[in-house]
């Protein structure tokens, strides 16, 4: 399976739009402005992932859309037509972000993305998706753990076409200290369920078919975690710490630049204030209840975001306190 992220570069724009069929090109023309550049950034992304696979130009991919309940070309996932096992394909996008799973399997595959910042507003949705088995946690790590948990369920109706609430029925996700999730490692309902890697400061997971459904080759790549995308291993509570730093780097960079920079980025390659950093750094001392973050080799402590954000999960900072 091979799962594939881009983010939507409104100079790019113009020259991903040549990648698209006529179709596409009338479908895009009537769409709103962010909708449409979602759209065009996701088509481009689709057509340039399968055509290695498939040994065609990304030009000559051979997609349509079509509504599996009325047929309509309008709106619908993305097909690919060809012979023999199918090319299955899912498309999920927020905000900048569009991510793009595809696998050869006989069964359609799901894939969903939601930023952390969202966590607040499922929290609400706990007992619907959790059920009587809601164990008491941390307002944070329970809104973490909902969100995960929401993000699996998603991907779990792309790709089976069930409805959300009788997802969450068949899943019976299960929250674990520290915003994680239990995921079941066995099928369910045919599918695979796995969380998978996302941007910095978003959580994402996939639907794969399972069985003879889904070919030897994705059932072992299912059971075994194997992406051709790889995530690093990080203490829990590292996505919120993630999310922390860029909002309050925000506050001394603007947020175009703290929204750019990419988690395993080096502060000092990409011209960050010292300064700056250290007024952060200082800021996060106090409020997340952390000692001497700013003090020693900065530079070992601070080096990207993503070095931060597992130095505050692994010394057991305070979790950010939500807005009131």
């Amino acid at each position: 399976m091979h799962l594939r992220w881009a983010v939507v570069d409104l100079r790019e724009l113009r020259r991903r739009a040549g990648f698209l069929d006529e179709e596409e090109s009338r479908r895009a023309a009537r769409l709103a402005p962010v909708r449409r550049a979602q759209f065009i950034t996701g088509r481009w992304l689709l057509r340039t992932s399968l055509a290695p696979l498939m040994a065609v130009t990304a030009r000559g991919v051979p997609l349509r859309t079509r509504c599996p309940r009325c047929g309509s070309a309008e709106h619908g996932r993305p097909e690919v037509r060809s012979r023999g096992l199918p090319w299955q394909v899912s498309l999920t996008h927020v905000g900048r972000h569009v991510g793009v799973l595809v696998s050869r399997t006989v069964l359609p595959v799901g894939v969903d993305v939601e930023p952390v910042g969202r966590r607040r507003a499922v929290v609400l949705l706990e007992p619907k998706i959790f059920g009587s088995t809601l164990p008491r946690q941390k307002p944070h790590d329970a809104g973490l753990s909902a969100l995960r948990a929401w993000c699996l369920g998603e991907a779990y109706v792309k790709a089976s076409g069930t409805e959300l609430a009788s997802a969450f029925r068949r899943i019976r996700p299960q929250p674990l200290p520290g915003g994680r999730l239990a995921v079941p490692r066995a099928p369910v309902g045919g599918w695979y369920l796995r969380e998978i890697p996302a941007p910095a400061g978003h959580v994402a997971s996939a639907a794969l078919p399972a069985g003879r459904y889904g070919g030897p080759a994705a059932r072992t790549e299912a059971e075994e975690g194997r992406w051709t995308m790889a995530a690093p291993e990080n203490p829990p509570g590292t996505q919120v710490f993630e999310e922390e730093i860029r909002t309050r780097l925000e506050e001394r960079v603007g947020h175009e630049v703290a929204r750019g920079i990419g988690v395993d980025e080096r502060f000092r390659d990409l011209g960050v204030d010292s300064l700056d950093l250290v007024h952060v750094l200082a800021r996060l001392e106090r409020d997340l209840e952390v000692p001497q973050i700013a003090a020693g080799d900065l530079w070992e402590v601070a080096d990207t975001i993503g070095t931060l954000a597992r130095h505050l999960a692994r010394v057991g900072a305070k979790y950010p306190e939500e807005p009131r």
